[in-house]
């Protein structure tokens, strides 16, 4: 694909951001990486009503990548996060890093799984939402196998998906307006061919 630029210059499209040499993708995923923690660590130093229920800022990053890198790229953010985030924290191995364990994995699986199957007819926006309430569930499945012996602890379960509803929705606005601002193509050939690539990819289906 050919794409127009300023001075009358044309410039070849590559590929996209699904087929980046190994040395670009490994800065990209660095990059997310380091902002997945960041926000991590941060959103960790705020209390909360309860210790392992937060909004999940991190996951802006992991989305970023998920939409940009795919699915490798995304559970190597998450990794990342997981990792270096609950060190950063002190809560590496803790009943804490084990809610974000399997919290994050479910999240991260719904989110891949709806944007296979719906990514032509749902927003970035919609993935978070469901990745949010997966987050949640995952989370309380887990406090009334390991912490909680009683079928009481369902009664948060509506609660706890309205929850996963208003904070994916709130990551997925973010992290669609940071995917705004990257996109914004003036004064910048690279981005300008990349996103006229994609584009042309997402509307005939084959975005992976």
């Amino acid at each position: 694909m050919r794409l127009p630029v300023s001075g009358g210059q044309v410039l070849e499209t590559g590929k996209g951001f699904h087929s980046s040499s190994p040395p670009q993708t490994v800065v990209r995923i660095a990059v997310y990486g380091a902002l997945a923690v960041g926000l991590y660590t941060v959103e960790n130093l705020i209390p909360s009503p309860l210790p392992w229920l937060r909004v999940g800022a991190s996951n802006i990053a992991i989305l970023l990548a998920l939409y940009d890198l795919g699915t490798r790229g995304a559970v190597a953010v998450f990794l990342l996060k997981l990792l270096l985030g609950s060190i950063l924290v002190g809560r590496f191995l803790t009943p804490f890093f084990w809610f974000a364990a399997f919290g994050g994995c479910a999240s991260l699986l719904a989110m891949v799984l709806a944007r296979m199957a719906a990514g032509r007819f749902m927003s970035i926006v919609g993935v978070s939402v469901i990745g949010g309430v997966f987050h949640n569930t995952a989370q309380l499945v887990v406090a009334r196998l390991v912490m909680v012996p009683s079928n009481s602890v369902w009664f948060l379960l509506p609660v706890l998906e309205l929850v996963g509803v208003v904070s994916g929705a709130l990551v997925g606005v973010a992290a669609r307006l940071v995917q705004l601002k990257l996109t914004e193509c003036s004064g910048n050939q690279w981005f300008a061919a990349d996103c006229a690539h994609r584009e042309a990819e997402r509307r005939k289906g084959n975005l992976d």
